[in-house]
């Protein structure tokens, strides 16, 4: 995984700290022959840290613990001051973006690119269900599939 790979720094230093303490624990068994992981090469240290990120998605995807409601949303959607923007925060803009905008409804999508997309909000609204960017993405889902009479 490489640093790209990462949804946030925040997820890569959690992801490291989770592979070293699994580690430590590995290394506690008297019959266990790893070495620390301070003399781990650098590449099997951050192995480990990918695999662990892969483990504390699995882990927030079946709900063992919940998302930080001040996680950023993505890299790409920062607040005009730099910084990244929570999941409520985006919603509330996206809902004031669409209140602004109501202006002409344009054909841009074809019936397979709407049912992609409306597909995609679904899944969305899955990842993020219980949250109010996950209802919002269903409602969006909901009206694209009434528009093609799914």
């Amino acid at each position: 995984m490489t640093d790209r790979e990462y949804a946030d720094d925040t997820e890569r230093e959690h992801a490291s700290r989770l592979a070293q303490a699994r580690h430590a624990i590995a290394v506690e068994h008297p019959l266990s022959g790893l070495p620390p992981w301070s003399e781990l090469a650098e590449q099997e240290r951050l192995e480990a840290a990918a695999t662990a990120a892969l483990y504390l998605r699995a882990g927030r995807r079946a709900g063992l613990f919940p998302f930080d409601a001040d996680e950023p949303v993505m890299l790409s959607v920062k607040q005009p001051s730099g910084e990244a923007m929570s999941r409520d925060d985006f919603e509330a803009f996206l809902r004031r973006m669409m209140g602004d905008q109501r202006g002409e409804r344009l054909p841009v999508l074809d019936y397979d690119e709407t049912h992609v997309v409306a597909s995609l909000l679904d899944e969305l609204a899955a990842r993020f269900a219980g949250e109010r960017l996950g209802w919002l993405a269903r409602e969006m889902a909901v009206q694209m599939y009434d528009r093609i009479g799914l």
